[in-house]
């Protein structure tokens, strides 16, 4: 407790969210493997309710605690997405997994919580879903499973994006003036409106090479470019933005 004290008094100029790491799917699959429960979600789907309610019991208790300290949000992470679509699918994400993310998200947003969600991968087809129970900011809309130029089109004006900066394709193998380049862009055209943060998708990777390191730091920090400004429509398509997904979807 004194910990949490401390790092909350000695950060009070930033906002401070208080993470709620393994989610449902991401702590069934530590438990069982991935192709068990997998498998549970078709053939012992009873399990699978059973363990989720008991995981949004925690949550929910973990919230009470939680809102004993000042911060400003939760993160809550599971990983729900792949290269290409969702892990188990729409269909059952909604009926496994969004009942218990209702209870959670709306008891966070009634206790004054901003409410993150972190997931990996294609997770395009439930935004609207996420949207709906009360999330208000994604992580960590990865370039290569989606089209971030669709999304921010799609769902910008309700959603704050955090992310976008590929750490699979262009940081580890692109070039330094490929990596300002997308940088720039989703400064431009991400934040037009507000409701971006500007970030990496994963951490900075041991492949990734120095040069394409500072590229990207010194980029964020400069900030060339201003944000499109809000009296300006978005365009139709931002090649810098989409060359990733591109590369993995043609």
């Amino acid at each position: 407790v004194t910990d949490i004290e401390n790092f909350l008094s000695e950060h009070r100029q930033h906002f401070v969210l208080c993470g709620m790491p393994q989610g449902f799917y991401d702590r069934g699959w530590s438990l069982r493997g991935t192709e068990n429960f997998l498998i549970d979600f078709m053939d012992n789907p009873q399990f699978v309710e059973q363990l989720f309610e008991a995981l949004t019991d925690y949550y929910l208790k973990l919230l009470d605690d939680i809102a004993r300290f000042p911060f400003d949000g939760i993160r809550f992470g599971d990983d729900w997405g792949a290269q290409r679509g969702m892990l188990m699918g729409p269909m059952r994400w909604r009926k496994f997994i969004k009942p218990g993310l209702t209870k959670i998200f709306d008891k966070a947003r009634r206790q004054g919580l901003v409410v993150m969600v972190h997931s990996d991968g294609d997770i395009m087809e439930i935004i609207p879903d996420l949207i709906e129970i009360g999330v208000q900011i994604l992580n960590p809309i990865q370039p290569e499973a989606m089209d971030i130029f669709k999304i921010k089109r799609l769902f910008g004006s309700t959603l704050c994006l955090n992310g976008g900066i590929s750490s699979q394709y262009t940081l580890p193998m692109g070039t330094a003036a490929g990596v300002r380049q997308e940088v720039t862009a989703c400064l431009r055209y991400l934040a037009h409106g507000g409701g971006y943060v500007i970030g990496t998708t994963k951490g900075i990777l041991a492949d990734t090479p120095f040069e394409n390191t500072v590229a990207l730091v010194e980029t964020i920090l400069n900030q060339p470019v201003k944000p499109l400004p809000v009296t300006e429509s978005l365009p139709d398509s931002v090649p810098e933005l989409e060359k990733v997904y591109k590369a993995f979807h043609s």
